[in-house]
């Protein structure tokens, strides 16, 4: 990957002079040429932060006056680079223009779908100073994160432009081949030549791509299809070599759109062994299986068990002043209990109820920091972390960009911990609840407990090293908790479900069945997975009280 030094500077009402400047140089030879030459990019916004570089378009009336404007630009000291994968803009290279700006220039067709694209992104812009705010602000943290990677760089504010794409309606969200070219270009860094995308079946499309150096092919989810929700449960194979999606310039497994999900492999039966190992798709969005669940997941699950804290504290130098990412944080639970050993904790959590619940509870405690963001994707700075958690979340992530995530985010020698409630509940009780999921849940999967129903996926997160301990936590149910915490599942019925107050007659039954003097009290571990060193053995790998 090339790499070249990212610097944003304030921006510099001489920009315009000097644009001013360059194209009065342009005009002296393509007088009678062109239709008009326009100042784009960063550098046409006033007050917008931007690379000192000038991105310039001349626009011409059509492809047959494309030879005599490039000929005159030779004889200016322009040398043509072709489209570099951008259809109907033509890019010009210079060798030495001291008395210019530098600059890009590029040659598009006045009626060009990409003219388009530069002039509406710079003048929404132009016409929105808050987005030029927000847009300044994104790409100051992408230069800083990326400053020797202009292709990382790149795809880091890719989000934010197709944003504003959206804003000024200049793309469709859900046109597979317009923003397949978009994200081979910006986020993989490809030149493309051509690309040929076709629908496999409902909400899945197959793209041939070409470049220069070769052919790849391109898979794309629709998000919010029947084809997307029908492989929700679907965990991605992402731990087979010869299956492995190509990372983007960032680094990242797949490439998340508002609407669309990309994948790019090397070949075409790549892609197919990817979707026969699963079984046609990818999962969606987990995100969003809690919303409307904050409040009945905060009052109806258990903390973790003390023990776990004071080993964690003992063996692994957890403690005051220790940078913490809980992932996954949830209503913050966990981040509750570390920040109360001293610890200050990044609560890394998507789900906007969840997040607002914990920011209720949190926000005025010392150290707590809510960030919204995914696992595979924290926006935490780099080397940044002593100790990733994810706790009763790990199941819900892909695990491999998980995985990356925490290699970036972590300090040498930082670890991640792995950390569930296991509950002990007499059979009896567990199946009989489960009936009554089945009986009126269509959503019901998984019920025995997220990362059991995935056999080898904590193995294979820490390399074959997995350690373990297991700490007591039991806990005891009233009616109102006991029915709380089905409620609390991702795969109950909320109030808006047609049988929700059968199902909640239900529960009640179930309970006031097994209750003894109003209460159930269970058994229950709090089980913490790691990646096994010496130095984690010298604590006891069971039952820990």
């Amino acid at each position: 990957m090339k790499t070249k030094k990212v610097t944003i500077t304030a921006w510099q009402s001489a920009w315009q002079t000097r644009f001013e400047q360059l194209r009065d140089s342009l005009y002296s030879q393509l007088d009678g040429l062109v239709c008009t030459i326009e100042h784009v990019g960063s550098t046409s916004v006033p007050g917008l932060a931007a690379k000192p570089i000038l991105d310039v378009d001349v626009v011409i009336p059509n492809n047959e006056v494309f030879e005599t404007v490039k000929a005159k630009l030779a004889e200016m000291g322009y040398f043509h680079r072709g489209d570099l994968g951008v259809s109907g803009r033509e890019s010009f290279g210079y060798i030495d223009k001291p008395d210019l700006m530098c600059h890009h220039l590029y040659v598009l067709v006045q009626d060009s779908e990409e003219l388009k694209r530069h002039l509406g992104f710079r003048d929404w812009l132009r016409a929105n100073p808050e987005d030029a705010a927000e847009y300044a602000r994104v790409k100051l943290e992408a230069a800083e994160r990326f400053s020797e990677d202009i292709d990382a760089y790149i795809e880091e504010k890719s989000d934010f432009i197709l944003q504003i794409y959206q804003k000024a309606g200049l793309v469709n969200s859900s046109d597979v081949s317009a923003n397949a070219w978009s994200v081979l270009i910006n986020r993989y860094s490809l030149s493309v030549t051509a690309l040929d995308c076709q629908r496999l079946e409902p909400g899945l499309s197959g793209c041939n791509v070409s470049t220069p150096e070769g052919s790849k092919y391109l898979l794309a989810w629709e998000k919010t299809d029947s084809f997307s929700r029908s492989q929700e449960s679907g965990t991605p194979i992402f731990n087979k070599e010869d299956v492995l999606p190509i990372a983007t310039a960032s680094g990242k497994i797949v490439c998340d759109l508002p609407r669309l999900r990309f994948a790019l492999f090397e070949s075409k039966e790549q892609a197919r062994r990817f979707l026969h190992l699963n079984k046609g798709g990818l999962k969606m969005d987990n995100t969003q299986k809690f919303s409307g669940k904050a409040e009945v997941y905060q009052k109806a699950r258990p903390n973790y068990a003390p023990g776990l804290f004071a080993c964690l504290q003992q063996v692994f130098g957890l403690g005051p002043g220790s940078v913490v990412a809980d992932v996954g944080s949830g209503t913050g639970i966990l981040t509750h209990q570390l920040l109360e050993i001293g610890a200050r904790v990044f609560a890394v959590e998507p789900n906007a109820d969840m997040r607002r619940v914990a920011e209720q509870e949190l926000g005025g405690v010392e150290g707590f920091v809510s960030v919204n963001a995914t696992a595979e994707q924290t926006n935490l700075p780099d080397g940044s972390i002593d100790f990733v958690f994810a706790a009763s979340a790990f199941h819900w992530f892909d695990p491999l960009a998980f995985k990356a995530e925490c290699q970036r985010i972590l300090k040498p020698g930082g670890r991640v911990f792995l950390i569930w409630n296991e509950s002990q509940m007499p059979d009896e009780i567990q199946q009989g609840r489960r009936a009554i999921f089945e009986k009126y849940s269509p959503r019901i999967n998984g019920f025995y407990g997220g990362h059991k129903d995935k056999p080898g996926i904590k193995e294979d997160f820490f390399d074959g090293q997995l350690g373990e301990m297991h700490f007591s936590n039991a806990i005891t149910y009233d009616r109102d908790r006991f029915v709380s915490r089905a409620l609390s599942s991702s795969y109950s019925l909320t109030d808006s479900d047609k049988h929700f107050d059968e199902f909640l007659a239900d529960l009640g039954d179930l309970f006031d069945q097994f209750a003894v003097d109003g209460l159930i009290t269970t058994q229950q571990e709090t089980v913490l997975y790691f990646k096994a060193d010496p130095l984690a053995q010298i604590c006891e790998p069971k039952i820990s009280n």
